[in-house]
């Protein structure tokens, strides 16, 4: 697994073409910017408290001593291959500088902006936990959405994967 986050992995493409015709400017032009993201995260964390070593009134505790009587408290585990499909902006202009008299110009256009979400996971995160098998809840209708739906339990025998009851579960392509 690679080690280093690459949240600023995006590639920007453009072009502009500028056509003279009379007293007429054209500009046609269009851009799009990459957006990818990929970052593992990974951590153990074991916590420590003075309710570990309290006495049977609720006092006296002590954090260093719950560590050494290795009393924990509290543990988190996270290990997951964050990474997310090609997705970016896209865009495209039309522009017109019309000279209309020697004292007076006019400049008018149109633009379109698409925002292409990238998709989350990837096919190489298959069975690891955050991957491309990772779903969303829909909390407008109850269901939670999967872009790429893992095997049954039955079948992998570790997450993620599809519980025997699949009733709420929605798979998308």
């Amino acid at each position: 697994m690679q080690h280093t986050p690459q949240a600023t992995d995006n590639y920007q493409y453009s072009a502009t073409l500028t056509k003279l015709k009379g007293s007429h400017t054209f500009k046609f032009g269009a851009d799009y910017i990459t957006s990818r993201f990929s970052s593992p995260i990974s951590y153990d964390q074991l916590g420590f408290s003075t309710t570990q070593t309290n006495d049977t009134n609720g006092k006296g505790g002590f954090g260093l001593a719950s560590l050494l009587l290795g009393a924990v408290n509290n543990a988190n585990r996270r290990d997951v291959n964050e990474k997310t499909r090609l997705g970016g902006l896209f865009s495209a202009f039309f522009q017109d500088s019309w000279k209309a008299t020697s004292k007076l110009t006019l400049n008018y256009g149109l633009r379109y902006d698409l925002t292409l979400i990238p998709p989350y996971g990837t096919v190489d995160t298959i069975g690891q936990q955050g991957g491309i098998e990772t779903g969303d809840p829909d909390y407008s209708n109850g269901t939670y959405v999967l872009q790429y739906p893992p095997p049954p339990c039955s079948v992998r025998k570790v997450a993620p994967c599809i519980p025997a009851s699949r009733s709420m579960l929605t798979a998308t392509p």
